[in-house]
């Protein structure tokens, strides 16, 4: 397509190239320093450490080892306004090194991002005030929508169609298919705006980054089991999967944050009993974290 475009128009294609991580840095040090309320010249070498051991955090996190997510302005504007209370205290105690490594919570960060984006998809860069009492409610409910809609195409994007007919029940699988071929064939004809899909290819959304797509995905699953439709021992499977990992990372975060029924919690203790008894190795992730472990989940590190 872009070369046949190029052949069109007669003109080349440029393509906007993400930021150094020399350029991140500088970028989050002026985010930081301009939110920062200090008396006195500032602390330049605090300040730079911090933004350091941030954009080195999140990329380890997220397995971003060409910092590709840090290289996207809005999301080091994301990263700057989530952890801005964060740089402060640590900027005015008498630590020498940022201890990141327990603070850091992607699902806030996450959170904070698909708002801001779903603020611009439904109102466009009007600066409304979304605080105000006549716009909460609408905004809410567009809220709701709009991650309903983006968790399914993250579903499409990850998994083949065979594993998410063995995850969502049959007539759910239908509706979810349906809206899916709808959205992805407005998106195509440019009827919806593409929000945190920046293209459609061979039939698959593609996320700016990988990892809003787990993140949805780890929404839809949590959200399966809340509402009971999830057949849970191939959500455990899933979810055991060395390529799935980053999914379950962010599932450990979320699921102890809703209230699920006793009866889910107990055909979730079995499927976790048995995988364990068969290998105790396929409940492990990264830094030795285990599925099902919210305390360390939340903060993801």
């Amino acid at each position: 397509m872009l070369s046949d475009l190029e052949d069109k128009f007669g003109e080349f294609a440029f393509n906007l190239l993400s930021f150094t991580k020399d350029e991140q840095e500088d970028i989050l040090m002026k985010m930081l320093e301009k939110e920062l309320n200090v008396p006195n010249e500032i602390n330049k070498e605090k300040l730079r450490m911090y933004a350091e051991e941030l954009i080195k955090v999140t990329g380890n996190l997220i397995n971003d080892n060409e910092l590709e997510f840090t290289g996207i302005p809005l999301q080091i504007k994301m990263l700057g306004e989530v952890y801005e209370k964060h740089f402060e205290k640590f900027y005015n105690s008498s630590e020498t090194e940022p201890e990141l490594s327990e603070n850091l919570d992607l699902i806030d960060l996450h959170e904070h991002f698909l708002k801001y984006k779903c603020e611009v998809f439904y109102f466009g860069k009007n600066n409304l005030d979304i605080s105000k009492p006549e716009l909460i409610s609408q905004f809410e409910s567009n809220y709701l929508k709009f991650i309903k809609q983006h968790q399914y195409m993250a579903v499409c994007t990850l998994f083949k169609e065979e594993t998410v007919k063995k995850l969502a029940q049959e007539n759910h699988f239908k509706d979810m298919k349906k809206k899916i071929s709808s959205d992805i064939n407005d998106i195509k004809e440019g009827k919806l705006n593409k929000g945190i899909i920046d293209e459609i290819i061979g039939d698959k959304p593609h996320f700016i980054h990988q990892t809003f797509a787990e993140y949805l995905v780890a929404q839809f699953l949590v959200t399966t089991l809340e509402n009971e439709t999830a057949v849970v021992s191939e959500l455990y499977r899933i979810l055991i999967d060395l390529d799935n990992q980053g999914i379950g990372i962010f599932f450990n975060g979320l699921w102890g944050k809703v209230k699920l029924s006793n009866n889910i919690l107990k055909m979730s203790g079995e499927c976790i009993e048995k995988l364990w008894k068969k290998n105790p190795q396929n409940l492990c992730y990264k830094n030795h974290y285990t599925l099902l472990h919210p305390e360390k989940g939340i903060c993801l590190l």
